[in-house]
């Protein structure tokens, strides 16, 4: 019997969702989402604060629902062109335009 090595500290399940976000005025799309998190990734290279906001698009509402995300960049990184970031999410707050 062997013991996995590596401990997964996610809380939540994540589903793979591509879903445009912007932050600190870039543009990019999550890889994948869960109530606790998300994995964003960007073109141009990430910032170096702990703490991010982000504005999710939610998809079929074209523009009309957002969602404000603020959390903390738990670990980057590279993957070719593209720059990743994963973050353990702190607060959510809906914006209905």
């Amino acid at each position: 019997m062997t013991t996995p090595t590596h401990t997964n500290a996610r809380r939540h399940e994540r589903v793979s969702a591509v879903l445009p976000i912007r932050l600190s005025g870039q543009t990019g799309y999550t890889r994948d989402i869960s109530i606790g998190g998300c994995f964003l990734q960007l073109e141009a290279a990430a910032m170096t604060d702990c703490d991010v906001c982000f504005e999710l698009d939610m998809g079929m509402t074209h523009g009309a629902m957002t969602m404000r995300c603020c959390g903390q960049v738990v670990r980057r990184e590279q993957e070719g062109c593209l720059t990743g970031i994963a973050v353990k999410i702190k607060e959510m707050q809906l914006l209905v335009k």
